[in-house]
């Protein structure tokens, strides 16, 4: 089933739920790394992306975030997709997705980890090329660089 989210910007007291949302939707990936940050840890690196360079949006379904997405349009890049575990299949990373399209209309780029196949196949089947692999060492893992052309 199909859900219709509002995209609508974030607002200050969200920033935790956003948080949680974040990390469970990393964890559900199944690619995690004895360096994960924990909550507390991820939740400040947040608000420090928040201040310095992301414009960030949420999916708001019924009252509750359940998908959010980061912008760095100064660098056309789609820095963070996530949705809830419990909310994933139903539409809304397609709904955040074109969204990001339609704010970033000269194209964007994003990395993933490569060993989550789900995040790579879903970004190929809206339009995303690979442009290369490289190694993210301080995560020990390789990541996929990947971009979009209107």
């Amino acid at each position: 089933m199909r859900l219709k989210a509002i995209i609508r910007r974030i607002e200050p007291h969200e920033h935790a739920q956003a948080t949680h949302v974040w990390k469970t939707s990393w964890e559900s990936a199944g690619v995690g790394h004895p360096n994960d940050l924990s909550f507390e840890q991820l939740l400040e690196k947040f608000e420090s992306e928040l201040k310095s360079n992301w414009n960030l949006f949420v999916a708001d379904l019924d009252g509750e975030i359940v998908g959010l997405l980061a912008l760095k349009p100064n660098t056309n890049q789609l820095d963070q997709l996530f949705i809830a575990p419990e909310q994933q299949g139903h539409g809304i990373g397609a709904q955040l997705l074109d969204f990001a399209k339609q704010t970033l209309r000269n194209g964007m780029w994003l990395r993933t980890a490569e060993l989550n196949k789900s995040a790579i196949q879903f970004y190929t089947s809206a339009g995303f090329s690979i442009d290369r692999v490289e190694p993210r060492l301080e995560w020990d893992r390789n990541d996929v660089v990947m971009s979009w052309s209107p």
